[in-house]
C-alpha cells in the first residue's frame, strides 16, 4: 500500500486519509486508519470526522463508534465528548463547544433560524442551546446528533426546555429516528408558548435492526414559527 511508504507523520497521514475519503476509496482508508492510530501522535480531529462520516454513510455504526473512541485518544480535544454516566447523548448540556461533527451536535445554518450556545439562561450548568425562529417555515431547526443504540432495547429520552413567545400553528419536538431508514421512533410533545424551565420525557423502543439513531428538533414544515426556545440537559438512557 502506498500509505505505508509515507513518513510516519500525523499530518501527512491525515492529508492522505482525507484524499482517500474524497475519492471514496473506503477500503484503502480502512487500511490506513490503524497506522494512524499506531503513530501515537496528536491527530487533527477534523480529518477523523471525515473518516467517521464515511463510515456512517456506509451504515457502519459500530466501526464509527470505535473510531470515535480511538480519536478521543489521539485528538485530546475529543476526550470530553464521550457518553458519561449512562447518558448516550454527547455534550448534553452544551457545556463544551459544539464540534459540528462526529458524535457531537451538528448544526446546519437555515434561513430565519438562529442557533447559538449561550450563557443567557440554563437549566443547570452555565450553558444551554438557544434557538430563535424568525417566522421560519422550516421543518427542522438544523440541530442533529447521531447516537449509537442497541437493537430492540428500551430507552428513555428527556430534555429540559424553556420558551419565550414561541408562537405558531405547530410547535417543535425533539424527534428520535432510525438513522438509516429515517423511521421515527418517538417524539416529545410539541413545544410552544412562554414557559419557565421544565422537563419532558418519553420512553421508546428501538427497532430489531436499529443500531444508530438521530436526535433532531423537528416540526411540520410549511407553517410559520416565531419566538425563542432554550434546551438543556438532553438525555437518552437505556432502561
Amino acid at each position: 500500500m502506498v500509505a505505508l511508504a509515507l513518513l510516519p507523520d500525523a499530518q501527512t497521514y491525515g492529508e492522505f486519509l482525507g484524499y482517500l475519503i474524497s475519492r471514496r476509496e473506503t477500503a484503502a482508508a480502512d487500511k490506513l486508519w490503524p497506522h494512524i492510530i499506531a503513530l501515537h501522535k496528536t491527530f487533527p480531529a477534523r480529518v477523523g470526522f471525515q473518516y467517521l462520516d464515511s463510515l456512517l454513510q456506509q451504515h457502519r455504526g459500530s466501526d464509527a463508534v470505535r473510531v470515535w473512541s480511538q480519536l478521543s485518544i489521539i485528538s485530546p480535544e475529543i476526550g470530553a465528548y464521550l457518553p458519561q454516566d449512562g447518558n448516550l447523548v454527547v455534550n448534553p448540556g452544551f457545556e463544551q463547544e459544539i464540534l459540528n461533527g462526529g458524535f457531537d451536535w451538528r448544526i446546519t445554518p437555515l434561513d430565519k433560524i438562529t442557533v447559538e450556545r449561550t450563557t443567557e439562561d440554563s437549566f443547570q450548568g452555565e450553558h444551554s442551546l438557544a434557538v430563535t425562529f424568525d417566522t421560519s417555515t422550516s421543518g427542522t431547526a438544523g440541530i442533529l446528533q447521531f447516537v449509537p443504540v442497541e437493537p430492540g432495547a428500551i430507552y428513555s429520552l428527556s430534555l429540559a426546555y424553556k420558551t419565550e413567545k414561541l408562537e405558531g400553528a405547530h410547535g417543535i419536538s425533539l424527534v428520535v429516528s432510525d438513522a438509516h431508514s429515517g423511521q421515527p421512533l418517538t417524539a416529545t410533545d410539541e413545544i410552544l408558548g412562554s414557559t419557565p424551565w421544565g422537563e419532558i420525557s418519553r420512553p421508546f423502543r428501538t427497532g430489531p435492526s436499529t443500531s444508530l439513531v438521530t436526535l433532531e428538533l423537528k416540526r411540520p414544515a410549511g407553517t410559520l414559527l416565531r419566538g425563542k426556545l432554550f434546551i438543556d440537559d438532553v438525555r437518552m438512557v437505556k432502561q
